[in-house]
């Protein structure tokens, strides 16, 4: 057994060794330049599915969105309080439902026209007609009426708690967009027997536009995604600044592995869990983990309209064939803990009195029993998309478990494309899956609402278990404007009991974030709100 292992290992490294071989860092094109201190180099197993921020809720883009866009608000370092940045200073109403927001000037888009509050009114425009990704904060919205060039209100139907936060997180829809930009490349498309504009949809795909330090180059699909420092960005730049970001995709996790050790990447996203806790102990070797506590939570969705799943005794079962604690023990290493509820321990609204499901075989094959399944006899099919590792492991240990209750459960691996399609579609969904959360703003309702809201089914948001419970619809449309923080808790309580109940998910663990990079490389702070991501301006080379 030893032997074969070892054998299997040999082969990675020459794998690994071929790939490095006819894929190159340098080179054309693909060249560090004369410079490689001005050079970041990010290697990531997992490549960007869209350029367009407004667009998607997937975990691979928001990468390059925050090196390219800006939102009005940010977040202060690796905390969740909120601080200025497109907008230096706003004022909120007595009632709570006006924000004026103060706009810097001088402020220019990587084409060359100002940044002014009609760029503010049309992109959160854009993102109320596109109806997705993070539009969904946009509702309460009453009125969004520019006041003059550096100034604009936006006026609330009702109060919203964490609205503030929503101007600032990852998906918000404040990203600036260029509207000489969009409009200049916009199709007309048929929707309901009319020609209508696509808000530039189809072209910001793989085309970008904004404020930030660093502009688009090109995206070369399945290689690489190039940016250059955008010289005319308003905070300027020092002499320690990277000219140049290249984020090279690179499949394999080995692969990247052996690029960071050997100095040919400064940082790697996406790594095994095994392979950053085996980097944490090579101490003097050039690299170093970044390790943080983080507001990710892994699941497994269960389809909740289609196939043996749709019924809850079902998804009830294979909740109970899952072994949390041994999981985090032995595979994550203690890496993680399981997890309590539908958000994490850190996290405003958490509750430590929700129940969870533990490993019991007993009950899992009598509710299956109840259900109509009583020794097992169906087939479930688990997808996971190439870069997300972890999903894998978790797969194979439910695989073990349920085969032992009479279930088979098939794993595939699909890319990123591939893997959105097939879940975004509501006739091929009939699958279960692997899924990370993290929130873009400071409240449970980004949880409960992308993952769980009828209205984030399909292209909607991220409800691929197409999971629809009227009075978690309800709850989840009010919570936000709840101002009592005794009502809002219990709402918050009320959500996740019924979420128990129901069991879309497996609520499977919470962890610690943790970043390899070179030792040599400053500046590299997470932020919860912002994970997956870097701040590029503010790193450097030692």
């Amino acid at each position: 057994m030893k032997n074969d292992i070892t054998k299997i290992g040999i082969c990675l490294v020459l794998v690994a060794l071929l790939v490095l071989a006819f894929f190159p860092v340098s080179g054309e094109d693909g060249a560090y330049g004369a410079d490689r201190k001005k050079t970041l180099v990010v290697v990531s197993v997992k490549e960007a599915v869209t350029m367009d921020p407004q667009v998607s809720l997937d975990g691979q883009s928001p990468l390059i969105w925050r090196a390219v866009y800006e939102p009005l608000l940010g977040l202060k370092g690796d905390t969740l309080e909120v601080v200025p940045n497109l907008a230096h200073k706003w004022e909120v109403s007595d009632d709570g439902l006006t924000y004026t927001f103060y706009l810097r000037k001088g402020i220019k888009f990587h084409d060359g026209s100002p940044f002014t509050a009609e760029c503010v009114k049309f992109t959160l425009e854009r993102s109320m007609a596109l109806k997705k990704a993070g539009s969904y904060v946009l509702e309460p919205v009453k009125e969004i009426r520019v006041v003059d060039p550096h100034t604009i209100k936006i006026v609330l139907k009702v109060p919203v708690r964490s609205f503030l936060s929503a101007m600032a997180g990852m998906y918000t829809p404040s990203w600036a967009l260029s509207p000489k930009f969009v409009k200049g490349n916009e199709v007309l498309v048929e929707k309901e027997g009319k020609k209508i504009g696509d808000w530039g949809e189809k072209y910001l795909y793989d085309h970008m536009m904004g404020t930030g330090p660093y502009r688009f180059i090109r995206w070369d699909h399945g290689q690489q995604i190039v940016l250059e420092k955008f010289k005319g960005y308003w905070r300027g730049w020092k002499p320690t600044n990277f000219d140049r970001i290249i984020i090279k995709y690179i499949q394999e996790p080995a692969t990247a592995n052996l690029m960071l050790q050997r100095g040919e990447a400064d940082i790697a996203i996406g790594l095994t869990d095994q392979m950053k806790t085996d980097l944490e102990k090579m101490k003097g070797k050039g690299v170093v983990v970044y390790r943080h506590p983080s507001l990710e939570t892994y699941y497994i969705g269960l389809n909740c309209q289609k196939g043996p799943t749709k019924d809850v005794r079902v998804r009830k079962a294979i909740a109970y064939a899952f072994p949390y604690k041994k999981y985090v023990k032995e595979n994550l290493q203690g890496n993680a803990k399981q997890m309590v509820g539908f958000i994490p321990s850190t996290f405003p609204g958490f509750n430590p009195n929700i129940p969870t499901y533990h490993y019991d075989l007993k009950k899992a094959k009598k509710l299956l029993a109840e259900a109509g399944y009583p020794n097992g006899g169906f087939t479930l099919k688990y997808v996971w998309e190439t870069g997300y590792e972890w999903k894998r492991p978790v797969a194979e240990v439910l695989q073990q478990n349920l085969k032992k209750l009479g279930i088979k459960m098939t794993i595939q691996e699909l890319n990123n494309a591939a893997f959105n399609a097939l879940l975004s579609n509501p006739e091929s969904a009939e699958h279960a899956y692997g899924v990370v959360w993290w929130p873009f703003i400071d409240s449970p309702v980004d949880y409960f609402w992308s993952m769980c809201h009828k209205n984030a089914q399909a292209s909607g948001g991220w409800n691929w278990v197409y999971y629809d419970n009227p009075e978690v619809n309800e709850r989840i449309d009010k919570i936000e404007s709840i101002m009592d923080d005794k009502q809002w808790y219990e709402n918050v309580t009320r959500i996740q009991q019924i979420l128990y109940e129901d069991c879309p998910y497996l609520c499977l663990y919470e962890s610690d974030y943790r970043i390899p990079h070179r030792e040599n490389l400053k500046g590299v702070i997470y932020n919860g709100l912002y994970t997956d991501t870097l701040p590029f301006y503010d790193m450097w080379k030692q």
